[in-house]
């Protein structure tokens, strides 16, 4: 009985074997379908579009601004005393993409400048604080400035 069913089931299967594709054919499909899947991953990285400078004003401790999505923020903060120096206290990693650390002054008289890429629409706050520069992790802001962007 076992017999006449593996006979029928060859008989039955016989005109698919040409369709299979034999050994050498099927390992190199295996190994082209290997080697496809070691290329690299395409560079979805966002590159700026365009610039958006903002100087903050020393009188005031907040300042609003409107930017386009895509854009490279550059923050002009206000002028810090000797010894005093502004850090980054708050701000939205899934809006804004930070691109420089806080750079000391271009010239005396300017302030530290930060720069940000705005990678998501909507309204994302940061806030700087400006602190003694000892070097310690905490410390008590002497002044502080919020920045509200808007993100178009």
């Amino acid at each position: 009985m076992i017999s006449a069913l593996t006979a029928s089931v060859s008989r039955a299967t016989r005109h698919l074997r040409p369709m299979l594709p034999t050994r050498p054919t099927l390992l190199l499909l295996l190994l082209g379908l290997a080697l496809g899947g070691c290329a690299s991953a395409p560079d979805d990285t966002l590159k700026p579009r365009g610039q958006a400078a903002v100087v903050l004003d020393v009188a005031a401790q907040r300042t609003e601004q409107t930017v386009t999505f895509a854009d490279l923020v550059t923050l002009t903060l206000p002028p810090a005393a000797p010894g005093r120096t502004w850090k980054i206290a708050a701000h939205d990693v899934r809006a804004l993409q930070q691109t420089t650390a806080i750079l000391p002054p271009a010239a005396p008289g300017t302030g530290q400048t930060v720069a940000f890429l705005a990678i998501r629409s909507g309204t994302t706050r940061l806030r700087f604080v400006l602190v003694p520069d000892t070097g310690d992790r905490v410390a008590d802001p002497v002044a502080t400035h919020d920045v509200v962007l808007t993100i178009n």
